[in-house]
């Protein structure tokens, strides 16, 4: 996919249906007046006439039992606000948004404070050598040396608890919108699992093209995966 689209993605793992919450979506109206909207950032003051007409539409593509709905449209055409409108509308406990860079991380979380981003091990220092942090031979909390059920053995942290990854995570983990890197997330969904937690996923951007994919015969590129490929 190229970098006007966004992907929304619904596990169905709701507390309430996914029916009674898109009625409930259509009864209230798209600005602050609508109680689930009245705390969206301070810069935003109105839909324009193209996001209204998405958000229907996509509300209607899940009515219709869509799992997943692609909005194509053109950077700067507010496709995140439209996404988070419709996570909203339709009161989802739990979202991950994804992205391609840590840029885009950094500008979601500039957009939406309340959200809580996540990167890679190597984008935080640790805590017992902060100074040591950055540059090609630096120590980042990738370097951890804690072994599995000893929160204490990481030479880098006194304890996991303290780790600043480890801290970033959970806190991503136990929020309603967590900001993560596509590289990262699918890793999580293919190995520890822990973000495979249900609710929406948001894939702004998407992939860009040249993005390897992992499959059975080894990486491809994003543009020749087809509809029906193992990966």
């Amino acid at each position: 996919m190229t970098d006007s689209h966004l992907a929304m993605s619904d596990s169905r793992i709701q507390s309430r249906s996914l029916e009674d919450a898109l009625a409930e979506a259509r009864r209230h109206s798209l600005t602050r007046d609508n109680p689930s909207l009245a705390d969206l950032p301070g810069w935003f003051t109105e839909l324009r006439s193209h996001q209204r007409v998405a958000i229907r539409e996509v509300l209607n593509a899940y009515d219709e039992g869509a799992k997943c709905v692609v909005v194509d449209a053109p950077t700067g055409s507010g496709k995140s606000l439209l996404a988070e409108v419709v996570r909203r509308l339709l009161s989802y406990r739990q979202t991950t948004y994804i992205c391609s860079s840590i840029a885009l991380q950094l500008q979601f979380i500039h957009d939406y404070p309340y959200a809580k981003v996540l990167k890679g091990r190597s984008n935080y220092a640790t805590v017992s050598y902060p100074e040591r942090f950055g540059g090609r031979d630096g120590l980042s909390a990738a370097d951890c040396t804690k072994s599995p059920g000893d929160s204490e053995s990481c030479l880098w942290c006194p304890t996991t608890y303290e780790c600043h990854y480890e801290r970033a995570k959970c806190a991503a983990l136990s929020a309603s919108l967590a900001v993560l890197n596509t590289s990262y997330f699918l890793s999580e969904c293919n190995g520890p699992g822990r973000f495979s937690r249900g609710g929406l996923v948001i894939a702004d951007e998407c992939l860009a093209a040249g993005t390897l994919i992992s499959t059975p015969d080894g990486p491809r590129c994003i543009e020749d995966i087809q509809i029906g490929d193992v990966i």
